[in-house]
């Protein structure tokens, strides 16, 4: 074991050098006699002697690790990056919209058909009414497509007849800007062009009266 205050200081540098932890190294020197507050002053002063040395070995080793990402290199990462950035922008801004466009209630026009059909004819999300004897037919338009239903029947109503009618549809498409008026001219207004679990008892009606009838 080292003799002297230098002996003791060119020990613990040998023993850090070759990998020892403090600790380990002052635990031997203290084993041996030395003073324990001597023997940690000088790993100390060591320690601090060594630390400007850590820090340029760092700043090195930085260096050749940017070396080996030249400006080109660089440049082509802040370009894809910059194309991720606008492209989740984009991702929300039609996410947004999206979700933004179904939220917009579809525009009621109660009972005026003139109000329904001008923004039928743009395929606008609109509804209607109309009183048919007595009952309530509900015309709407979804995407060029008109759909008719009975929303409510007369109190006179047979209940077999409500039943058989009761949430039954007609789906009637259109081209943008080609709306047919008669397609609000109650349930058989147009209906050649419409077809739909309400077209089919309607036809189920009309074979039935041709049938009676001749």
């Amino acid at each position: 074991m080292p003799e002297t205050k230098d002996a003791v200081t060119n020990y613990v540098k040998r023993c850090l050098a070759e990998g020892y932890a403090s600790n380990e190294i002052a635990k031997a020197l203290i084993d041996q006699g030395y003073s324990e507050k001597d023997v940690q002053k000088t790993i100390k002063e060591i320690g601090e002697e060594r630390k400007p040395f850590f820090e340029r070995k760092e700043l090195i080793k930085k260096i050749k690790i940017a070396e080996r990402f030249p400006l080109a290199h660089l440049n082509y990462i802040i370009i894809i990056l910059l194309f991720l950035t606008i492209a989740a922008i984009v991702t929300v801004y039609f996410t947004t919209s999206e979700r933004i466009s179904l939220a917009i209630p579809a525009k009621d026009c109660g009972y005026d058909k003139e109000c329904f059909i001008a923004l039928a004819d743009t395929c606008s999300s609109v509804s209607v009414k109309e009183d048919f004897v007595g009952s309530t037919i509900k015309y709407s338009i979804d995407g060029c497509v008109l759909k008719k239903e009975i929303t409510n029947f007369d109190e006179d109503e047979p209940a077999d007849v409500q039943s058989l009618f009761e949430d039954k549809t007609m789906s009637c498409p259109y081209e943008k800007g080609s709306f047919n008026e008669d397609f609000v001219d109650g349930l058989l207004g147009g209906a050649d062009r419409c077809d739909g679990s309400l077209k089919s008892i309607i036809d189920e009606f009309r074979i039935a009266q041709y049938t009676v009838t001749y």
